[in-house]
Order: C-alpha cells, then structure tokens, then sequence
C-alpha cells in the first residue's frame, strides 16, 4: 500500500506560505472571509498536492501569526515532513524559530527549507539569507537538508522543490495502518442533510464506512456513516490521510478539537500524564517545579501544572520526568509528543513524549514510577514490565493489560515475558497472568511470620482464616497466587492447612486458668440447658458477672473451634455433645415417618418455633438435612 504522507508548511507570518501551497497544489489555503480581508491564515489550510512522480501528499498550510499560535501548534504535530518556509528579505524571525522547535517535538521525520520571495533579493542577500538557515537549523531535523530559493512570481525553485519533495517521501516513514484506527478531530463542522462532520489526520489504522468508532475522552460510541477523502467519497481511508468523518447520531456540542476517535475500547483518558520534558536551551531562566503550563498534544490543548520527579529546578538544556496534572482530560498513547508552552504569553518552552497515562499523582516515595518511565523512554519492555510489576499492588499482570499500558506489539511483550520467566524474574501462572517471583518469595516469607504474631495475639485461636492471612499480607493479591503460596508452605511442613484455615505446625491452644475456669463453667452451663440454645449474654446474666463479656466471647469462638460448643446461624451457641444427640433423633424419626416438620421438632426438641428454626436452619446449613416445601429429609 502506498504511503499517504502530511507536509506541514510552516514559517513566520507574510513569509509566503500561502503562495507557495498555491503554487505546488493549485489551491488557496485561506478559505475564511476574514483570512482573505486580512491577508493573513488563522486557521490550518489543507491542500491535495500530486507529485510529477504521481505520489499523492497533502499540505497543511498553518498560521504564522502569534494570535493563532494554537492552531499552529495543532496543525504541525500532524505533520510527517516540514517544509519551512523562510522570506529572503525577512530572515530567521521569532515564528520561524518557534515553528522549527514544533516540528522538532513533534517528531517531524525530515523536510526542506524553502526561501521564499527570491526575487526580491540579489545574489549576495541571498547568500547570506542561506548561511543564517543554515546556522538556525543546525541540530534539527533539517540539518543537511535542501535549502531552495523560490519565488512565487515567477515559479522560480518550483520543480527543485517538487524534487527534493520526491526524495523526502521515499525515506519517511509515514503512519502505520496496520495497527488500530485513530485520529485527533482538528475541524468540526456541521453540514445540512448529513449532521456532524469531524475532519483530522489519521494517526494510525483504517476506517471505513459503518465502523464502530469511540470519541475520547467521553467514552461515546457512535457510526461512521459517510468518508470522505479530500472532498471526493471513499468507502475507506487509511493511515496519513486527511479524512472527514460523518458521525451518526452525535451534535456539535457533544465534540470539540482535541477529542480522539478511535477503535473502541483502544485509549485511556486521564487528568495525569507522565513523560520526559526537555527544556530548551536558548532560555534564560531555570524553570522552577509545579509550574504551571499549556500542555499540546496532537490537536488537544489542556492548562497544567507541571511537576518534576526528583529535583525542583531544570536548568536550560536540562531534562526530567514530569508529569503532567491538567485540567482537561485527554487521552494520547505512550510514544506521543508533546509541546509545552508557557500561560501567558503563549510562548514555547519544551516538550518531549508521552510515557504513561495513569490515574495516580506522583509521589516522591514512588521511586518505581521514575523506573517505569526510563524503560518506556529506552523501550526496554522487560525492564518496564519489571517496573510495572512492583506498580500493580500484588496483582497479577496479563499480556493484554501490559500492552494496554505500554503500548508495544503483543508479540513483542509475549516474547520479553516468556524471556523474563526463563531467567526467574516472573512466575506463569497462565490464564491468571505473571507474578513477579521477588514478590511472591516475599509474601511466602511473611505467611509463617503473620500466622505467629496471630497466635501469640489470639492464644486461643486455634486456626486462621484463609481470608484473614491474605488481608493481612495483601488485600489485592490473587486468590491463585495465594492459594500457591499456602500449598508449597503445606508442602515444606511450614504450616498446617485444613480446608480454609490455617496454623503453624505444633501451635495448640492454651488457656489460661482463669480461662479453664470459664469454660468449665460454660461448658457445664451448656449440659445443664440441654437442647435449648443459649446467648453469651444468657450465660453472664447467669454466672458469675465478674467475668468479662468480651473475654466470655473469644471463649466461645475457641470452643466452637474445639468442637465443644455448636454455634448456630443466629449466634446462639449448644452444647456439641447436645447437638450430636439432637442429630441422632432426627435422623431416626426421618427414617421412620419418611421427613420431618417444623410441628414434629417440638416433640424432638422439647421447644416451640422460635428456638427450633436456627437448629434445623444449621442442620441445614451443615448439609446433614435439606429442606423440600416444609418437610426436611436427610440429605445423601
């Protein structure tokens, strides 16, 4: 498939970028009535052009007025190739910088310098005109790049720029349309008969007509009704091309500039993006910490504040990780750029590239997070997952979440996975992801350890709730991991697991004397009221009230776990050897009248409704009956 490519036209405003769009394209990028009384471009004007070589690439024409500066920086980071756009008479001017600096955080992959208005110059300006491109480009992208005089006049420098156009075209990259579709919404109009029309750059992808598409940041799902290509209809547009999209069903007022479409389902918006800032090293001041900025990235423009991870001043030159708190949502992908400018007036000060969308405010104790962020930046996928891994509280990583974070190919991040497994960085759990071994050996460690701090606080305690030890060591670990961690424990002799409880090997409940005395009491408390449950309350208003209530109830809980005392569904408590003889009548009357009912237990139970509803309920509850209507039978 052949490559759809963008060229950002850029320069100082009156430097003639207009006329030479014109020139190579045939049209004129100022369509707006005030555009054509001031003589000036404020917003973004796109143009087809068709190479002599046939090879089709459109322009986008930007304004180079300060006032616009925002549709500046929203038309050039769209941009595959540059061409700057430089007057002879004029020179370098303070546009003509900016635009270069746009370009060059924007990833522009190559262009030309055009001087244009040769005509009004002699040989001698001209040459000087040529070494001051040559100085101001130096370090940039456009190092080494054609230089081509041009007038608009007399086409002068129209086919060596057509030319050097050619030769750029073949060694750009371009966008991939082999991934999944998205595009920022840089024009919206609505037109009679048809609705809302939305037009960008396709970033990535295909789309076609009836499509399934998402708007981000809002999370709306809506249809591609109708395509278009450079005002001619098309059933499918591709990666690089200038699209307008008809939405189905969406109004004016539910989109703005700077909203994403996309595969559904395929972004993350959020108020906290994290990526490395450079600042630029023609400025005169350090840039303090928690400045705040205009934060650009694609056509979305958002007020931040910018915070510095691990120092609080950047000298000129200098970079670091930041994040990026803003005040409007806006969903890029790691890899993206980013410009940065300052509040008022807008002028720019840096930028770099998107490295992580999160949800969570930069702490300087989050030392992992710097860590996550330089692999992203080297595109280490294995350190990164490394990284991420010590990020996910005890949860399990699965390949899909990973390549939603960090954006590589899938296969990319399956083979750095299998690769961090052989060298024991990560444990497989298959369908329930990868572990970090490090971790796991850690919460391993501290499962005996949890276990005999519970004891020596709960001497009583018998056994230890599955549940109670995994709040313990990590409320978000996954029950497999902890279930795995709790079976090698078993294995090595390290703890004693039955069912969901758990001990240390050899720990046996030890009541105090104090103790021994009231469980003596409870227990003879428990024979004396026979088949009739009983509250701890029942029984402190019957002994002795010098014992404590509370202390009363941890005593119960470690009978119950003796097998001692019954606890029933209501709480009420019975003497187990009670409830065995209470279980051994019932079974014998099922047996012989073939079921039994509420009205029969009376006669078993020696007790009406109120007190025989729990005991029948737990019979129930144990799976020694089950209940058919209002007839219990003996459950096989």
């Amino acid at each position: 498939m052949a490559k759809f490519l963008i060229a950002g036209i850029a320069g100082h405003v009156d430097h003639g970028k207009t006329s030479l769009v014109k020139c190579l394209a045939g049209v004129d990028t100022d369509r707006l009535r005030e555009e054509k009384e001031r003589g000036i471009s404020i917003e973004s004007g796109i143009a087809p052009c068709v190479l002599p070589s046939g090879r089709k690439i459109a322009f986008v024409d930007v304004p180079g007025h300060k006032n616009f500066f925002k549709n500046t920086i929203r038309g050039l980071t769209m941009t595959d190739i540059a061409i700057l756009v430089i007057a002879a008479d004029d020179g370098v001017m303070p546009q003509t910088k900016e635009h270069l600096e746009i370009l060059q955080f924007a990833g522009c992959e190559g262009g030309v310098v055009v001087l244009s208005k040769a005509d009004l110059v002699d040989k001698e300006i001209l040459g000087m005109a040529v070494e001051e491109v040559r100085e101001l480009v130096r370090g940039s992208f456009l190092e080494g790049r054609p230089i081509i005089p041009f007038s608009a006049v007399d086409e002068q420098g129209k086919k060596a720029i057509e030319n050097a156009l050619e030769e750029e075209c073949k060694d750009a990259c371009g966008k991939d349309p082999n991934v999944p579709f998205r595009m920022y919404i840089d024009q919206l109009r609505v037109i009679k008969g048809y609705g809302t029309v939305v037009s960008g750059t396709i970033l990535s992808g295909k789309i076609g007509t009836e499509d399934m598409i998402e708007i981000y940041p809002t999370g709306r799902k809506t249809k591609v009704r109708y395509l278009q290509v450079h005002h001619q209809k098309v059933d499918m547009a591709y990666a690089g091309q200038r699209v307008g999209i008809n939405l189905h069903n969406v109004k004016l007022y539910e989109i703005k500039r700077g909203m994403v479409l996309a595969d559904t389902g395929m972004m993350r918006a959020s108020y906290l993006i994290n990526g490395r800032f450079h600042y630029l090293s023609d400025k005169k001041k350090p840039l303090k910490n928690r400045t705040r900025v205009r934060f650009y990235t694609g056509t979305a423009v958002s007020n931040a504040l910018m915070v510095f991870m691990g120092r609080d001043v950047l000298k000129p030159g200098q970079q670091v990780m930041v994040q990026f708190r803003l005040t409007d949502k806006v969903a890029p992908l790691p890899r993206d750029r980013y410009v940065v400018c300052t509040m008022n007036p807008q002028t720019i000060i840096g930028g770099g590239m998107v490295l992580d969308i999160t949800d969570r405010k930069f702490r300087n104790a989050h030392s992992d997070t710097i860590g996550f962020l330089e692999a992203m930046d080297r595109q280490d996928i294995a350190s990164a997952i490394e990284n991420l891994s010590a990020d996910t509280i005890d949860r399990s990583l699965q390949v899909k979440d990973i390549v939603g974070r960090i954006r590589f190919p899938e296969d990319e991040v399956k083979g750095a996975l299998e690769g961090m497994v052989g060298k024991k960085l990560l444990i497989d759990f298959g369908e329930n992801g990868y572990f970090s071994l490090m971790r796991y050996s850690e919460l391993k460690e501290m499962v005996p350890q949890v276990l005999g701090k519970i004891h020596q606080a709960n001497p009583l305690k018998a056994y230890v709730s599955r549940k109670e030890i995994r709040e313990r060591i990590s409320q978000g670990l996954h029950p497999c991991i902890f279930d795995e961690i709790l079976k090698e424990l078993k294995q090595e002799g390290k703890i004693v697991v039955e069912n969901e409880s758990v001990r240390l090997p050899g720990f046996v409940p030890r009541p105090s004397s104090e103790q021994q005395q009231i469980i003596k009491d409870m227990l003879n408390f428990a024979d004396h009221t026979g088949y009739v449950p009983f509250s701890v309350d029942k029984f402190w208003q019957a002994g002795d009230r010098s014992y404590d209530k509370e202390e009363i109830r941890k005593l119960a809980v470690f009978l119950c776990c003796q097998n001692q005392l019954t606890r029933l569904n209501n709480g009420r408590l019975l003497s187990s050897k009670k409830m065995d003889e209470i279980k051994e009548k019932i079974r014998k009357h099922i047996i012989e009248k073939g079921g039994l009912t509420l009205h029969d237990s009376k006669e078993i139970l020696g007790f009406g409704r109120t007190g025989g509803i729990p005991v029948l309920e737990h019979l129930d509850t144990i799976g020694f009956t089950m209940r058919t209507g209002d007839v219990r039978v003996l459950k096989k």
